[in-house]
C-alpha cells in the first residue's frame, strides 16, 4: 500500500475518531462521503440535494429576495432562475468581509463542482456581534505572525450588533490605512503585503457604492460582492443579510394561523414542548447552563440579551418581559425590540420558505435536531418536514491550500484567477481537520 496513502488513511481515521464524541452527525455525515471528490460532493449540494422535496420555494421568500437582489444588485433575473431550479442557499457566513479562512473557502467549496450555479445566494446572519470569530470589526490580513487585526471600528463597538452598525466613512478607512502603515514600520508587515492591502481598501473600502450605503451590514453585503467577483468570477455569489429577510418573512407567517411558525409560538402545547425539547440543543438555549436564548433574543440598544426563563405564557429575561401573544410578538418584531433566535430562523427558512440551508460543521447537527423535533411535536406536514435535507456542509472544508497546508485567503485571491486542482472530500476535510476540531 502506498505510503502517502496509508498516511492519510491513519490521519482520517484518528479525525473521526476525535470528532465521534463531539459531533456524531457530522462524522456519520464525512464517512458516508468519504471515497467521493470534491467535485461529486458539490454536485450533490447543488443539483441533487432537493430533490426529494415536494413543495417549492414559499413566493413570499421569493418576492423578498428579489426585491433586495433588484435593489442591491440591480438584477434579479440569474436569482430567480437558480433558486427555481435549485433551493439552495449558503447559511454558513457570519455578516463580515471575508478574510477569515473558514468563511472564504466556503465560497471555493461551493464554486468547485462540475458544473457550478450562476449564482450562489449567501444568507449571512447579522445578528451578531462585532468581535464574532469572523471579526466583523475590521480586516483580518495575513502577516509575519499569522493574521492582522486591522480595526475599522473602535473598541466600544465590540459588543454591538453587526445589523445595528452605522457604516463606515472615509475617515474609517483612513485610519485603517494608518494601521497598515503602522504595522509596516513595526515589522508585522512586509512592503508587498502593506501595497497589496492599501489597494484593497482603495479598490473595495473606498467604492463610492459602498461608502454610500446606510448600514454596515448593507456595505459588508456588497464588499463581499465585489471581492468575490475578481476572486472567483466563473460565480456570483450574492450576499444578504439574515435581519434584511427574516423579520418580514416571521411576521408574515405570523399573521396567519394555519402556519407552522404560528402553531409554534402560539399553540401552547405545542410551544411547551419545543421549549423543553430544544433545551440543551447546540446553538439552541440550555435554560440550566444559562446559554442561548429561549425562542428570541431581547435588544437592548444595539446589544442582544436572554430569555432564559420560560413560565409558559412569557419569556422573561434580566431587563424584561415578553408576552407570548400573536399581536405582542409582532409588535416586538417590527419595532425591534425583539429578534427570532437560531431555532425559530433555520425553522423558517427550511420548514416554512421550503430552502435547503447549506452550512458549517455545528450546523449539520441543529438542523437536524430541529427536523427531528418539529417531527415530533407538530401535527401536520410531519412528512414533508422529515424528508427534508439537513445533512450537508461547506464551512469546514478547505478547496484550496497553500503547499505547505494553509488555506488560500481572499487577499491572496483578488490578484489571481482561482483555479481548484483535483482533490477528493477527504483532501478537503482533512485540510481543515484543525478548524474542525475547535470548533465542533
Amino acid at each position: 500500500m502506498d505510503v502517502a496513502f496509508q498516511a492519510e488513511l491513519s490521519a482520517w481515521s484518528h479525525l473521526l475518531s476525535q470528532l465521534g464524541k463531539r459531533n456524531p452527525v457530522l462524522v456519520s455525515h464525512l464517512a458516508q462521503w468519504q471515497n467521493a471528490s470534491l467535485k461529486d460532493y458539490v454536485d450533490y449540494l447543488w443539483h441533487a440535494l432537493s430533490r426529494n422535496m415536494q413543495c417549492p420555494v414559499n413566493p413570499s421568500f421569493f418576492n423578498l429576495i428579489s426585491s433586495a437582489c433588484r435593489s442591491r444588485f440591480n438584477d434579479d433575473t440569474k436569482l430567480r432562475g437558480q433558486l427555481t431550479d435549485s433551493p439552495v442557499v449558503l447559511s454558513a457566513h457570519h455578516t463580515a468581509p471575508l478574510f477569515h479562512p473558514l468563511a472564504i473557502q466556503s465560497l471555493l467549496v461551493a464554486s468547485a463542482g462540475r458544473k457550478a450555479p450562476a449564482v450562489v445566494p449567501v444568507l449571512s446572519t447579522d445578528w451578531v456581534p462585532m468581535d464574532n470569530l469572523f471579526y466583523p470589526r475590521g480586516l483580518l490580513l495575513p502577516g509575519k505572525s499569522g493574521l492582522q487585526q486591522i480595526n475599522l471600528f473602535p473598541k466600544s463597538c465590540k459588543k454591538k450588533m453587526v445589523s445595528h452598525m452605522e457604516p463606515f466613512t472615509t475617515s474609517d478607512v483612513s485610519k485603517a490605512l494608518s494601521a497598515i502603515q503602522k504595522k509596516y514600520r513595526s515589522g508585522d508587515i512586509d512592503s508587498k503585503k502593506k501595497k497589496s492591502y492599501e489597494l484593497l481598501l482603495g479598490e473595495f473600502y473606498s467604492n463610492s457604492d459602498v461608502l454610500a450605503l446606510q448600514s454596515y451590514a448593507e456595505q459588508c453585503a456588497l464588499l463581499n460582492h465585489k471581492m468575490c467577483q475578481q476572486a472567483i468570477p466563473d460565480v456570483e455569489f450574492l450576499f444578504f443579510n439574515v435581519s434584511e429577510l427574516a423579520i418580514d418573512l416571521l411576521i408574515t407567517e405570523l399573521e396567519n394561523n394555519d402556519s407552522l411558525m404560528y402553531r409554534l409560538l402560539f399553540d401552547k402545547n405545542c410551544r411547551d414542548n419545543v421549549v423543553e425539547k430544544f433545551d440543551g440543543v447546540s446553538g439552541c438555549w440550555n435554560r440550566k447552563a444559562g446559554q442561548g436564548s429561549i425562542l428570541f433574543w431581547q435588544c437592548s440598544g444595539s446589544k442582544m440579551v436572554p430569555f432564559l426563563s420560560y413560565d409558559g405564557c412569557h419569556l422573561n429575561s434580566e431587563q424584561g418581559r415578553l408576552v407570548l401573544k400573536p399581536e405582542s410578538v409582532m409588535a416586538g418584531l417590527r419595532e425591534g425590540s425583539i429578534i427570532p433566535g437560531m431555532c425559530l430562523v433555520f425553522s423558517l427558512l427550511m420548514f416554512s420558505m421550503g430552502l435547503v440551508c447549506v452550512g458549517g460543521m455545528r450546523q449539520i447537527t441543529y438542523t437536524k435536531a430541529i427536523r427531528e423535533i418539529l417531527v415530533d411535536v407538530v401535527d401536520s406536514n410531519t412528512e414533508v418536514i422529515a424528508r427534508h435535507p439537513v445533512e450537508s456542509f461547506v464551512a469546514g472544508l478547505y478547496a484550496r491550500t497553500h503547499l505547505d497546508g494553509s488555506p488560500v485567503l481572499i487577499s491572496e485571491l483578488l490578484d489571481e484567477s482561482v483555479t481548484l486542482r483535483k482533490r477528493t472530500f477527504a483532501d478537503a476535510v482533512l485540510a481543515a481537520s484543525d478548524e474542525l476540531l475547535a470548533l465542533s
